[in-house]
């Protein structure tokens, strides 16, 4: 709202709603081609050609039934996506090479998904501890056993952090009258 205020003031809400659901599919498109070029380029190599490979991602995410579906709805808190494969980036990063950035970059971007929306919050976690374990077991000889827990233990702990403040006041409307 206030990164769109501009926008509102001069072009009104119509423009900026369409330009809040714009920004929503185009990030929900980048963080899938992010995620997809990862994916793909720790399996083929990364070149141009892993790049335009990994739009396929961008389209099949970016415009999947279930995005289309909530802005046609209107329902703008579940459009902004772009935290799922976001933070699914982050967990596979993190997991590979462990370290402090990582681990705070994690945090943050799953913090960032919780307060777009609980629900893919909850998404996000389920995930990263599915990829844990899937990666723990499909790469035992490069999981790093003495870094990785204490990695994802601080990206939890930040994450948190982060998200309590605004947890707390989201509970604090639960017991108001209205």
């Amino acid at each position: 709202a206030l990164l769109l205020l501009p926008v509102t003031v001069a072009f009104g809400p119509v423009v900026a709603i369409n330009v809040v659901v714009f920004l929503c599919f185009w990030s929900a498109g980048l963080g899938a081609w992010a995620l997809g070029r990862h994916v793909l380029g720790e399996v083929r190599g990364y070149d141009a050609t892993t790049d335009r490979i990994a739009l396929f991602a961008t389209a099949a995410y970016a415009f999947s039934p279930h995005l289309l579906a909530q802005a046609y709805n209107g329902i703008t808190e579940t459009l902004f996506a772009a935290g799922l494969p976001l933070t699914t980036l982050a967990a596979l990063r993190l997991y590979e090479r462990p370290s402090l950035a990582r681990a705070l970059i994690a945090g943050t971007v799953g913090a960032v998904s919780t307060i777009a929306n609980w629900y893919y919050g909850l998404f996000s976690f389920l995930a990263a501890g599915v990829l844990l374990l899937s990666f723990a077991l499909a790469r035992r000889d490069q999981f790093n056993w003495r870094r990785i827990p204490g990695a994802v233990g601080l990206a939890g702990v930040f994450g948190g952090l982060l998200v309590a403040p605004v947890l707390m006041g989201f509970a604090s409307t639960l017991d108001g009258d209205s």
